[in-house]
């Protein structure tokens, strides 16, 4: 509202200065007008506790929520493999520190516990080696110029980390679930999932267009991306799961029947 209030008061102010501009008697007096009312609004906007209050509030339940739907979204991915691979055994890639929060991080964990149930066996969990230069800093509020020193978390997700996982760990495990999506600018050069035999993929979170064209071309076979116009205003959460995810998110799989 107060958005509105401001454009409305600067379109006034506009309206004002051209008729001053021709000569219109008003147009200096509207002008005027319309300055004192936006200043004195901006001034309420800035010192109203009320305000800055619900600001905060609606940050904090947007923070909330997020963190509440990336369970969401784990625990869905964990029905539907609990369901279609009964029996196995799974190996999961687990969220990067300092990419996605401690909090983020655990949702997705606690999530897909919830949805495998006792159905998916994990036998490892497993993330790529951070920097020990990592261990000094608060993973809830890091140094981000400290951070700026280091190599980019991302940087240590890559498809020479999958493949090098996979290969030491082959035997063990016939599901890999990937809770920290895909590598970013390498994913191509992965080479685990063109093997014969290769053990089940499912993902969790990556650029859509991409996770689309590798269940099209059979090299990932579940994965859950954000839908396309999906609700990401800070409002509550649906209690109902399927209802929840719906909202945010979609289930895409190489065998969409």
């Amino acid at each position: 509202m107060f958005y509105v209030l401001v454009l409305a008061l600067a379109a006034l102010g506009t309206f004002g200065l051209v008729q001053h501009r021709r000569h219109v008697a008003w147009g200096q007096p509207l002008v005027i007008a319309a300055t004192v009312a936006l200043l004195i609004a901006c001034l309420w906007r800035i010192f109203s506790p009320g305000t800055a209050a619900n600001e905060e509030e609606l940050a904090r339940l947007y923070t909330e929520n997020q963190v509440a739907y990336q369970t969401v979204a784990s625990e869905k991915l964990g029905r539907h493999l609990a369901q279609h691979h009964a029996g196995a055994k799974a190996l999961v890639i687990l969220p990067l520190p300092f990419r996605h929060s401690p909090k983020d991080i655990g949702a997705r964990t606690d999530g897909l516990k919830r949805g495998l149930g006792d159905s998916v066996t994990v036998v490892d969990w497993h993330r790529p080696k951070m920097p020990d230069a990592y261990d000094q800093l608060d993973a809830e509020r890091p140094d981000t110029k400290r951070m700026a020193e280091l190599p980019p978390v991302f940087s240590l997700y890559t498809a020479e980390y999958i493949d090098e996982l996979t290969q030491r760990s082959a035997g063990r495990y016939d599901l890999l679930i990937s809770l920290n999506g895909l590598p970013l600018f390498d994913v191509s050069q992965i080479t685990f999932w063109r093997q014969p035999g290769r053990p089940r993929i499912a993902v969790l979170g990556h650029e859509r267009k991409t996770i689309e064209k590798l269940l099209q071309s059979g090299l990932i076979d579940v994965a859950v991306v954000s839908a396309k116009g999906g609700v990401f205003t800070p409002s509550s959460i649906p209690g109902d799961l399927e209802e929840a995810f719906a909202r945010r998110f979609e289930l895409l799989t190489s065998n969409p029947k």
